[in-house]
């Protein structure tokens, strides 16, 4: 910017910092942008009202500034810093004989000026930072769910007119909320820009990476030839995150599951195509993530699908749809019954009875697990209590816990209320959890199972020894028994199935834990686990899961001494 001064002589502004401009008029006078030191910085904004430089022709003594304002020896070059958010933007400057110095209204017109353009700097900062704020991710710096849409529709529009294809795909950290949980959001955040980075290494500087919220990213590549195109970023992009990511000293593993959708095949608008990649993310996820999977057609009907179980799901609590079988567990030194596990079915009106494997992934996916666990709970100690009250003296039931449950907040507080409820003391309910559950947080979970246990809640790990080689958190966990899977009692009779077996209950029992085997069908199972001392069991060899009804005729029948003669001398 140049003007006159109302004597003619020459005003310019200067900005501070960006990189070097030239823009100069007839006269030789050059309006430039420079960067200066914090010296010189600081000196402008402590002499605001303007201070004089004394041009040198000397090179040797000339500052960059100096030399970018001075115009000819015997000038007197005057600067006024333009402050508008509390740091120095730029000077105006203005150039005056030596032997005619700046009077009081050259300075006033200099700061008027300085003034109107430090306005018009704050207006132009505050418009950018909330263009900045609606289409950039605060956290991450890349685009946002508006900017990503917008940009994608741009893709999508010229790519007819190009004759090109657009992939879409869609990313998602796995098991991510297990970093917030067991390190704090403060890791969280850190990781989330980690790998924000490590997604944009992974593509062209044409494509576009962005953050659609939490641990959910896409990536538009708007140059993708083909199908193995994309599936080479999505590659790559697998491999960069596979790496470790290291804070504080500790090392965090991730995976990311990727869904793939292409235009025009997949979708020829944004919603379509966004659609398409997040049902082939879960499709990823449910093929044991940290892998990729493109959109089919066939995705949408399983979605569709899906979408309409859900909906009759939430209907099935409303109507009383839902039911609780009952396997007996026995107790093999004594042959009784002793204590039952609570399954969940479903008696869908037209479907019939739906098998929980159906179901209850459904369930925690939407959450509606949090509720149905709640009804399990209830269900399971007012029918326990009716027993206890008649002739079947059962010491527990047992419920099966979800991890969605169990990474609630109120876990305990939903059990105790249940008890509350129910009028029941903690000793009669026993809650299953799968020991993968358990490792997702072993500090919070065994905290909140603690909470339980003061109030002799049993605990009981469930699939033991399908998860976790490791048993060193065993010790950290609060629990009364291991369930051995049944996945080893198919095995049994072989070195390696019996090695495990007796490894179990050796170390349970020196733990001073019960071990209740699960799945017993066959006569020999059943000598084997009784000849090496397991406490209780279960299974077809025994009885299938039933209403309660029939689970108390079963118990009645099973206590005339006939059937549990049977079970001892099997």
């Amino acid at each position: 910017m140049e003007t006159n001064v109302a004597n003619g002589r020459k005003i310019g502004f200067f900005q501070t910092n960006g990189k070097p401009r030239h823009y100069a008029d007839g006269a030789g006078i050059v309006i430039d942008r420079t960067k200066l030191g914090s010296e010189a910085l600081q000196s402008l904004f402590e002499q605001r009202d303007g201070r004089s430089f004394q041009f040198t022709s000397d090179p040797d003594k000339q500052t960059p500034f100096h030399q970018l304002v001075g115009a000819q020896a015997g000038m007197l070059t005057t600067v006024v810093p333009v402050i508008p958010a509390m740091s120095v933007a730029g000077v105006v400057a203005a150039l005056f004989d030596q032997s005619a110095p700046p009077d009081a209204d050259a300075f006033a017109f200099m700061r008027d000026t300085a003034d109107r353009l430090a306005v018009a700097l704050a207006n132009d900062e505050r418009q950018r930072m909330l263009i900045r704020q609606a289409h950039f991710d605060g956290l991450t710096g890349l685009p946002n769910r508006e900017l990503f849409r917008d940009r994608l529709n741009q893709e999508l529009l010229r790519a007819p007119r190009e004759n090109k294809s657009v992939a879409l795909l869609y990313i998602d950290l796995d098991r991510f909320k297990h970093v917030n949980d067991s390190t704090g959001h403060t890791a969280g955040d850190k990781l989330l820009c980690v790998a924000a980075a490590r997604i944009l290494a992974s593509v062209e500087a044409s494509d576009t990476v962005a953050r659609l919220g939490g641990d959910e990213f896409t990536v538009v590549l708007a140059s993708a030839r083909d199908t193995s195109a994309a599936a080479r970023v999505a590659e790559t992009i697998l491999a960069r995150l596979s790496q470790p990511f290291r804070f504080d000293g500790i090392e965090h593993f991730l995976t990311a599951s990727i869904g793939i959708a292409c235009a025009p095949g997949d979708g020829q608008s944004t919603e379509q195509l966004l659609k398409n990649a997040d049902m082939a993310m879960y499709r990823a996820k449910s093929n044991g993530r940290g892998t990729y999977a493109f959109f089919e057609e066939s995705m949408n009907k399983v979605a569709t699908r899906r979408l309409q179980l859900e909906s009759q799901l939430r209907r099935a609590i409303e109507n009383d749809e839902l039911q609780l079988y009952y396997q007996p567990q026995v107790h093999l030194a004594t042959g009784r019954i002793v204590a039952a596990e609570a399954l969940i079915r479903w008696q869908h009106p037209t479907l019939g009875l739906v098998p929980p494997g159906h179901f209850i992934p459904l369930a925690e996916d939407s959450g509606l697990i949090l509720q149905i666990g709640d009804w399990v709970m209830h269900t399971a100690l007012r029918q326990l209590a009716e027993w206890r009250a008649g002739d079947i003296p059962l010491s527990h039931v047992a419920v099966n816990v979800s991890t969605r449950q169990l990474r609630s907040a109120e876990f305990a507080d939903r059990v105790l209320r249940a008890l509350e409820s129910c009028e029941t003391p903690g000793q009669f309910i026993e809650l299953e959890i799968t020991e993968s559950g358990l490792m997702e947080n072993v500090e919070m979970t065994a905290q909140r199972l603690m909470r339980l246990r003061s109030r002799c809640v049993r605990i009981a790990i469930d699939d033991f020894g399908t998860g976790y080689s490791s048993l060193n958190y065993l010790r950290d966990l609060p629990f009364d028994a291991l369930k051995i899977d049944r996945s080893f009692l198919k095995n049994i009779h072989s070195p390696e199935g019996a090695a495990i077996t007796d490894a179990v209950i050796a170390m349970a029992h020196a733990l001073g834990k019960q071990v209740v085997a699960e799945g017993v069908e066959l006569p020999a199972q059943l000598n084997y686990l009784r000849a090496h001392r397991c406490d209780l069991a279960q299974g077809y060899h025994f009885a299938r899961p039933v209403p309660a009804g029939e689970f108390a005729t079963c118990y009645r029948n099973w206590h005339d001494g006939t059937r549990a003669n049977v079970a001892t001398s099997a």
